[in-house]
């Protein structure tokens, strides 16, 4: 990686399958100063990562891609204040308070698994636009969205969450939420009643979720209530009616 620093040039880096074969990248105190986008894919060996406070200031993307081994995001990275939008896929990385950015407005996570607990981490990132958790990443039955949460969030796309059951929103969490998508959640029992009060809601799609679902979201269904508000509601099959 110091040799890569020195193209002081560079705006994206792209690093897959053994292009990097050592345990620890270290990112250097202005190293990469014009770097806007990185990623990372099949670095088998790779297990720690440093960032020095001053590195790459301008990263506004970045992408860690089955780098299994690697467990912890670096301390460094919540000094990146320009890193918008962040994608984590099979990954055994852990999630805390203090690791990332506060201006991150994108996310997309899959087989994270998120613990009901870390779910509560993400609603403290107060600029988030778009969130989406895909297959295992969250691994939790229950999820709660708190009053308060989530105050820019406006897309969220929940696929293949296996585990889920119950999803609890309170009045207050995700104003301006205007787009909502659940796609084979096959467990999920019904729509928190919470999601009445979104008054901002445009569109909510329904994706291979059974057609029990058809019947709950019918005008004499259990869940129309939780719904009515919504201009448009579609469910849409394409692997399973059933």
């Amino acid at each position: 990686m110091p040799i890569l620093e020195k193209l002081l040039h560079l705006k994206e880096i792209s690093l897959q399958y053994r292009s990097f074969t050592g345990r620890r990248i270290v990112c250097s105190r202005d190293g990469f100063p014009q770097l806007q986008k990185l990623q990372f894919s099949r670095l088998e060996e790779w297990e720690e990562w440093i960032i020095e406070e001053g590195s790459m200031p301008l990263l506004h993307t970045l992408s860690i891609q089955s780098c299994r081994k690697l467990k912890e995001f670096p301390d460094g990275l919540r000094f990146i204040t320009s890193l918008n939008d962040l994608s984590v896929g099979e990954s055994s990385i852990r999630l805390s308070e203090t690791c990332l950015p506060s201006f991150l407005t994108t996310i997309s996570l899959t087989h994270f698994r998120l613990t009901e607990d870390q779910m509560m981490i993400l609603e403290k990132l107060l600029h988030l636009k778009d969130i989406s958790l895909q297959y295992r990443s969250f691994t939790g039955r229950r999820m709660v969205c708190s009053r308060g949460g989530f105050p820019q969030l406006q897309k969220l796309q929940f696929s293949g969450l296996e585990e889920w059951e119950e999803w609890i929103v309170e009045e207050g969490s995700m104003p301006l939420l205007h787009t909502l998508t659940i796609n084979s959640c096959l467990k999920l029992k019904e729509l928190p009643d919470g999601l009445r009060f979104i008054t901002s809601l445009k569109n909510l799609e329904f994706v291979d979720m059974g057609k029990g679902w058809e019947k709950r979201l019918s005008e004499r269904g259990k869940d129309y209530y939780k719904v009515q508000h919504i201009p448009s509601v579609n469910l849409n099959y394409y692997f399973s009616r059933q």
